[in-house]
């Protein structure tokens, strides 16, 4: 763990044989990934307006009617109890 940032708070190394899992950070993610981040953390945007724009895309990808992009699997299963209650009434 000598490249990890996390060494200097004298954390252990953790083997993730789980896959995606919140509690050990979600999932390492690929090069690419990191430097588009990086490249976005210089710069304000407008995250209600940056959600809408991700959830396009990611229909469009999929082929969903439309996506939501949540913070994690328990925000994502609160929205999605709060859609099947409220169905299409957009004031609910």
């Amino acid at each position: 763990m000598s490249d990890s940032p996390f060494q200097a708070l004298g954390l252990s190394k953790v083997i993730n044989a789980s896959g995606k899992m919140t509690a050990l950070g979600g999932t390492a993610q690929a090069t690419a990934v990191a430097e588009v981040q990086q490249q976005a953390a210089g710069h304000h945007v407008n995250l209600a307006a940056l959600r809408r724009a991700a959830g396009r895309q990611i229909a469009e990808r999929t082929g969903a009617e439309d996506a939501c992009v949540t913070t994690g699997a328990a925000a994502g299963i609160a929205i999605g109890v709060a859609a099947m209650i409220t169905g299409t009434d957009e004031e609910a």
